[in-house]
């Protein structure tokens, strides 16, 4: 459920909204235990509803996920802030934890959004999908991608020219240039931090090539190519649009690297 802007107090809090976060999270919850659940991103899911398959039975990654993330979502004793991050956690003399979360605003008013994408529709400004990592482009006014959890727009404001086209798009009335960011001071039991990983740039290697030619990709790019939500029916070099006759694999790229 939604986080609920006049509580300030639960059991706990577990930062990242990701497959290690929502197991988390429901462990506590289905003990009768309140818990708010922290997301830096637009939607709950993590990086593993981005995958193809997991190992080791390779099985479907988002069909693993999917109904752990509506269950997330539906459970009663779980608040749900998306894009939002938890400052300053300090623990207090009684053994609780203190801390502010910062919520970032969509400008868009989560309760009035049906996820129509009439919005996205109408902006005319297209950036990189880093939902799809960069593999194709997204309109500055978006729903983060088709199984996104809540299935709310967004506005990019960064890239947003304010032509106001979502705006008189929306049949909600859903668009709010206006929101601001929003610091509420919560508290908590206990703190279980679940942040998951950040993927290694290749650009920091030179011999790699990544970024000086358009045919090294990452490995989380390549994953987005194999998936059902695959932003083409098939494996595309990136350079020319057409598919390739073999694939090489550098294998813990920086991970044995020092700097």
């Amino acid at each position: 459920m939604a986080i609920d802007s006049d509580r300030t107090r639960y059991d706990a809090v577990v930062i990242g909204g990701g497959i290690a976060g929502q197991e988390s999270a429901l462990n506590l919850a289905d003990s009768g235990r309140s818990v708010l659940l922290v997301e830096k991103d637009l939607s709950i899911g993590g990086r593993m509803i981005h995958l193809s398959k997991v190992f080791p039975t390779l099985d479907c990654a988002a069909c693993i996920t999917t109904p752990k993330v509506s269950e997330t979502a539906r459970h009663p004793n779980i608040a749900i802030s998306t894009y939002s991050e938890i400052e300053g956690i300090e623990r207090n003399p009684d053994g609780s934890f203190s801390g502010v979360l910062i919520k970032h605003p969509r400008y868009v008013v989560e309760s009035a959004c049906t996820g129509c994408q009439d919005c996205e529709e109408a902006c005319p400004v297209v950036v990189d999908d880093q939902y799809q990592y960069g593999l194709v482009g997204r309109k500055a006014a978006y729903v983060p991608f088709s199984i996104a959890n809540p299935r709310i727009a967004a506005i990019d404001i960064e890239h947003c020219i304010l032509c106001g086209a979502c705006e008189k798009a929306c049949p909600a009335d859903a668009v709010d240039f206006t929101q601001e960011t929003e610091s509420i001071g919560v508290s908590a039991g206990s703190v279980i931090v679940a942040t998951g990983f950040r993927l290694f740039d290749p650009a920091r290697i030179e011999r790699y090539g990544a970024g000086a030619f358009k045919n090294v990709i990452t490995s989380m790019q390549m994953e987005r190519q194999l998936v059902p939500t695959r932003p083409f029916n098939n494996v595309l070099r990136p350079g020319d649009g057409k598919m390739p006759d073999n694939i090489a694999y550098v294998l813990c790229a920086g991970s044995r690297d020092e700097t």
